[in-house]
């Protein structure tokens, strides 16, 4: 590692005895050389000059993995195309109550916001590694227990019987394995990556999206091609026919930064150059990446008029079980997360996000397909759609699933039941990479490989021998490396661990690890 030079501060007993160190007393000596040892480790603490690195994706596999290398290298960037900050699939909403719009540079929630994690819900830490970083985050008030009332009730308009109550669905581990802790971000998910980023010596460039990885062979480094604002979004038309062409036909995108090695942290930016997020990377990497489907996923977030109440419905987090013409997988209560707007900050409106069985998603993909059938371009997402179908399946059957819960007694009648005030389907093609398991039913929609055949559980012990694909290796590693090229890919997609938050960030931290030792060896 390159040291910088000491400084005479650094040497300051020396200076104080000028004479040769056997002639000093030995608790001097001794002095002396705990000084120049401390000063040693010091120095070799601090960043690396020179060596330049972009980080493409700012969730929580970006920000962590950022967080280990600005300790290590000065000169390094971080790309995230979210419109509200960092934050992935640790996304987060804030919509003002009175104009229903969304709060697009909200740092700390408003009592008069409807607030929604619409993105993940919640993080476990099974793992030592886990459990470190989470304790770390409690003390600094980041993150925090999320101690709600977890359970699971019939849905999708079944029947109350014994037989139909008997298989309890899982999500995560809830509600099944309720007694172990589970985490949030105080105030929203999306607080952790922002929280990570925001405490280190790095450059975000958020509302950002990579286009193009590029090698310059004369500079012999990489050039990170991309465009921001509209044409950066998932959800805009904006360059739905190219994904760097404006309405003339034009290339927009521009070179970002030219960097010694590029980390990429979100599976679109793998996909193919059909595909919005595509970052374009060359097929050396992008080829070694396991070709694990996709688990859609669909979201809503809705604002009720007033809240449910423990009558209506006793669980904070309630799976819906043995109904498989539900679309309802799980739903959360926003204001019963620590750091959330309680009922009477927002005239008593109450928030619940809802997300999707991955088999609704599934269905809801090859009827209204991510790419065009005929041109084969990205579709963006629309509200038109998601706010017809998805957003109303999913709220008819949260209702059902109360109704339901109250034997559908006159209590829980469609008249009397909240009505909602706002609602807001988000589509996720890329929620999940598919669990681990034997014989797995796929199925190719124009192009990309998902599936809805899940394990019983998907919080289950790591497994050995598959973080690389077919090929087995005598030690797992969770990402990606060409050493040559100096490029690396970690996320949930290339682990063997349960796919998810922790996942993620436990590859963001063992990627940084790995790249902090190979950068630097010749330095």
């Amino acid at each position: 590692m390159l040291l910088r030079p000491p400084s005479k501060l650094a040497f300051f007993p020396v200076l104080l005895f000028p004479s040769s160190p056997n002639s000093l007393p030995i608790p001097s000596r001794l002095l002396l050389l705990l000084t120049v040892i401390i000063n040693i480790m010091i120095l070799n603490q601090h960043p690396v000059k020179g060596i330049s690195v972009a980080v493409v994706g700012g969730g929580i596999t970006g920000a962590i993995a950022a967080e280990t290398l600005s300790k290590h290298f000065t000169d390094l960037v971080v790309f995230d195309q979210g419109r509200r900050g960092p934050g992935g699939r640790a996304s987060h909403r804030s919509v003002d109550s009175k104009t229903q719009q969304v709060v697009v540079s909200a740092t700390t929630n408003s009592a008069s916001a409807y607030e929604f994690d619409h993105g993940c819900q919640f993080f476990r830490a099974d793992t030592n590694a886990m459990k470190e970083l989470t304790r770390r985050w409690q003390q600094q008030n980041w993150v925090a227990p999320w101690n709600g009332r977890f359970g699971s009730v019939v849905g999708g308009g079944g029947s109350t019987t014994s037989a139909s109550k008997s298989a309890v669905v899982d999500f995560f581990g809830l509600p099944e394995r309720k007694d172990e802790p589970v985490y949030i971000g105080v105030g929203g998910m999306h607080n952790v990556p922002q929280k990570i980023l925001s405490g280190c010596d790095v450059r975000v460039e958020s509302g950002t999206r990579v286009t193009n990885v590029k090698r310059n062979d004369d500079m012999g480094q990489w050039e990170v091609w991309g465009v921001s604002g509209n044409a950066a979004y998932h959800d805009t038309k904006v360059a739905s026919k190219g994904s760097t062409k404006n309405g003339d036909g034009d290339d927009t995108s521009a070179v970002l930064a030219t960097v010694d090695a590029v980390l990429l942290t979100d599976i679109s930016s793998a996909s193919e150059s059909w595909h919005r997020a595509s970052a374009g990377i060359p097929d050396e990497l992008r080829n070694q990446i396991p070709k694990r489907p996709r688990v859609p996923l669909f979201s809503c977030m809705v604002a009720l008029d007033r809240p449910l109440g423990d009558t209506l419905m006793p669980y904070d987090g309630f799976t819906v079980s043995a109904s498989p013409e539900s679309p309802l997988w799980f739903a959360a209560r926003s204001q019963s997360k620590p750091g959330f707007p309680t009922n009477d900050a927002n005239d008593d409106a109450e928030c619940w996000t809802l997300v999707s069985t991955p088999k609704y998603a599934c269905e809801q993909i090859a009827q209204t397909t991510m790419r065009d059938p005929k041109t084969g371009a990205f579709r963006p997402q629309e509200n038109s759609y998601l706010n017809t179908v998805p957003g109303p399946a999913l709220f008819d059957a949260f209702m059902d699933a109360v109704r339901l819960q109250n034997g559908n007694n006159n209590d829980a009648n469609h008249d009397s039941l909240p009505k909602p005030v706002y609602l807001q389907a988000q589509r996720w093609g890329s929620g999940l990479p598919a669990p681990f398991k034997e014989n797995q039913e796929v199925q190719d929609i124009c192009g990309s490989m998902y599936t809805c055949d899940l394990p019983d559980s998907v919080v289950y012990p790591r497994i050995q021998g598959q973080a690389s694909g077919d090929q087995k290796k005598e030690e797992d590693i969770d990402f990606i490396h060409d050493d040559a090229l100096q490029l690396y890919y970690a996320g949930d997609f290339c682990s063997s661990r349960c796919p998810g938050f922790e996942a993620s960030a436990l590859s963001g931290l063992d990627v940084a690890k790995y790249m902090v030792e190979t950068l630097t060896k010749d330095q």
